[in-house]
């Protein structure tokens, strides 16, 4: 039989005892016959029946196996209370008697003597032992009351029998009826233990990412997902414990994550999970449903770039660029420094395109995109404003205006001289020669006391000075 403490699921069978804890007694036969048939159960090794119990009690161990007969004797003997007969295996210990080849007659005599036993008398030493022990010389009453217990006892034993085995066929029923349920919806179906280690999956895997059930069954959550995938499980885990810590009860969550398959390649896929809760309130477990978003994905992504960037040169439009200048100013403000912002404008594009078409003029532009990209920091941002027009934004230089004025000059002449540089332009096995300038215009400020509009107003004003200058010049917007 399967012993637990009461807590939880309905054990069952030895199969659901996988990766979990079960004391058994050292030496005996059940510690033989679970390391043999069952190498994923994990065996707490006891001294004694009572001491195997008593693990059980204390959460040291999940379950105990053993003798139905010698679990009833240690729990009343030991008043062991919490107990629960919670499950049964499919071995069974039958007891012998073994005598000395030199005297074959005792064991003629011990065999006649056991065959001589009547049913009634059978029974009478059955429940000597699974039951309460009747002593002679008692009162009338006292024994009526111990008859009534044991009648009661009986009664129990066998209610739980037939429970036990009711809830085996049961349980068999509604797994087959679940499988059936499950085995023809194209989203994953699965539950978790309290460790996140997988119980249950759906089919539908197999079609999705080309696990079996039986590869996965057994495995922990965290094999399923890229790294940045475990990442975001991860903080979804934390948040849900911040949240119940503050008094806040979570139910279901939902959240996009990267799945892995089996042939390497990745998958998205959007998960709906819920906490599995004992009595107490505590997680035991999750289940949930995951369902595969990879091409909904891709078109979120898709409608983002369409969006925020900009269709020919991929860098940010002005929506986004007015957006990387809020957080730009919001980090300066908290870091009380300097940042800058740079308006570019290409000299004579307009004879490009005449010359040579726009197709011509669209290649000259993605390579200056490349080129500024090559020139600043990965923090910070160039965008295509319009045209031949671009916007480079540094963020957070310095807390002296000076020192960030400098910065900001150095990395504009680094632009300039990068973007005179030849273009070679390849147009339909045609290669054009062109060089080009640029006028640019530098703006340094303070977010604490300039607008987003007013950086890209005095910047574009700057460049445009650029421009009057004679091109091909930088020019620094001076605050009156």
């Amino acid at each position: 039989m399967i012993v637990d403490n009461g807590q939880g699921y309905f054990v069952g069978d030895l199969k659901h005892l996988a990766f979990k804890k079960v004391a058994v007694e050292k030496g005996y036969f059940t510690q033989e016959m679970l390391a043999t048939h069952y190498p994923k159960i994990d065996l707490v090794l006891a001294n004694s029946t009572t001491e195997a119990l008593r693990f059980v009690l204390e959460g040291k161990a999940h379950a105990y196996v053993g003798d139905m007969s010698a679990i009833d004797y240690a729990m009343r003997s030991n008043d062991l209370r919490g107990l629960r007969f919670s499950g049964q295996t499919e071995f069974l210990s039958e007891h012998r008697f073994a005598f000395s080849k030199v005297s074959p007659q005792v064991a003629s005599v011990v065999n006649k003597a056991m065959a001589s036993i009547s049913e009634e008398e059978h029974d009478a030493i059955f429940n000597r032992w699974i039951g309460v022990r009747i002593h002679q010389g008692v009162e009338v009453k006292t024994l009526m009351l111990y008859g009534a217990l044991i009648g009661l006892l009986a009664l129990i034993f066998g209610a739980m029998y037939y429970r036990l085995q009711r809830e085996i066929k049961h349980r068999k029923a509604m797994e087959q009826h679940y499988r059936h349920l499950t085995e023809d919806v194209l989203d994953v179906i699965w539950r978790t233990d309290g460790e996140l280690y997988i119980t249950y999956i759906s089919p539908s895997d197999e079609r999705l990412r080309g696990f079996k059930a039986e590869e996965v069954v057994g495995t922990h959550v965290f094999e399923m997902f890229t790294p940045e995938g475990v990442e975001i499980l991860k903080g979804q885990i934390q948040k849900r414990a911040k949240l119940e810590a503050e008094g806040v009860s979570v139910d279901f969550v939902r959240f996009q994550i990267q799945h892995v398959c089996k042939d390497g390649s990745l998958i998205w896929g959007e998960i709906l999970s819920k906490p599995e809760r004992n009595e107490k309130g505590d997680i035991i477990g999750y289940h949930g449903i995951t369902r595969e978003m990879t091409e909904q994905k891709l078109l979120q992504e898709q409608i983002e770039n369409l969006a925020f960037y900009d269709a020919l040169t991929k860098l940010p439009n002005r929506l986004l660029l007015t957006e990387r200048l809020q957080q730009v100013r919001s980090n300066s403000k908290r870091q009380q420094h300097y940042s800058a912002v740079m308006f570019l404008d290409l000299d004579n594009f307009k004879s490009l395109n005449d010359t040579h078409g726009h197709s011509v003029g669209d290649l000259l532009l993605c390579q200056v995109a490349q080129r500024l990209k090559q020139c600043v920091r990965e923090v910070d941002t160039v965008a295509r404003f319009g045209g031949d027009e671009f916007v480079v934004v540094l963020g957070s230089l310095h807390g002296e205006k000076e020192v960030s004025a400098q910065y900001a000059r150095n990395v504009a002449e680094k632009i300039s001289e990068s973007l005179c540089a030849m273009y070679i332009l390849n147009v339909q096995e045609r290669l054009v020669e062109h060089r080009c300038t640029a006028s640019i215009g530098v703006v340094i400020f303070d977010a604490t006391k300039s607008s987003e509009d007013d950086v890209l107003k005095h910047a574009d004003a700057a460049m445009y000075k650029a421009k009057g200058l004679g091109k091909n010049t930088i020019c620094m917007w001076e605050y009156q």
